[in-house]
């Protein structure tokens, strides 16, 4: 969890509103997505008055929605924030690849959604927005993470169970494990490369 969510939420606004002075935007467009960071970034967004916010028409739908959002943000001299969190994106990749997956940058793209709940929601216990994806839960694919951070199995090429650390973990986290790294694997087309992305 966040010790000081004050700060993180405070960098997260510099950070967006310096990268929007540098390039000179005078729009901020936060892409809609399902989960929670969305809000976040509406909240963090619009208690700042130096840009103006940028609103997505409604009718915008999955054929269109890529061009749609380059030319708001070309007609309103905007940048696109992307509201992707670590919990969606490193792993699983489940959003569109012609989504929340374009925006300009991605000051979220480094917390957990369950520090972005965190965030949105201090001291309370809600619920994950989206509670099962690829049959597991969020703090299980959480977890998966962090074991890929230190012993990258998940990234890996290799096979997870041809890995030195493959025997310590239970039946139930070696099939997380093996159904994550073959998701990881047919989704890394999906992979941002060179996106401005805020780390913590």
């Amino acid at each position: 969890m966040i010790q000081n969510k004050e700060k993180t939420i405070k960098q997260i606004k510099e950070w967006i509103c310096d990268y929007a002075e540098k390039n000179n935007k005078s729009t901020l467009i936060v892409i809609v997505d399902k989960w929670q960071g969305t809000e976040l970034l509406d909240r963090i967004c619009n208690s700042q008055t130096k840009f103006k916010i940028g609103v997505i028409p409604k009718t915008i739908y999955a054929e269109d929605y890529n061009s749609s959002l380059i030319n708001l943000a070309q007609n309103s001299n905007g940048i696109l924030i992307s509201p992707l969190n670590k919990s969606q994106y490193y792993l699983v990749r489940t959003q569109s690849k012609y989504g929340a997956i374009n925006g300009d940058i991605y000051p979220l793209i480094d917390l957990y959604q369950s520090e972005i709940n965190d965030l949105l929601y201090p001291n309370c216990d809600v619920a994950y927005d989206d509670p099962r994806i690829c049959d597991y839960s969020l703090p299980e694919i959480e977890w998966a993470q962090e074991e890929n951070r230190k012993y990258g199995l998940i990234e890996n090429d290799e096979l997870p169970q041809h890995t030195s650390n493959w025997f310590k973990y239970t039946l139930t986290q070696k099939k997380i494990i093996s159904k994550l790294h073959q998701r990881e694997k047919q989704t890394r087309h999906k992979i941002i490369s060179g996106r401005p992305i805020l780390k913590f």
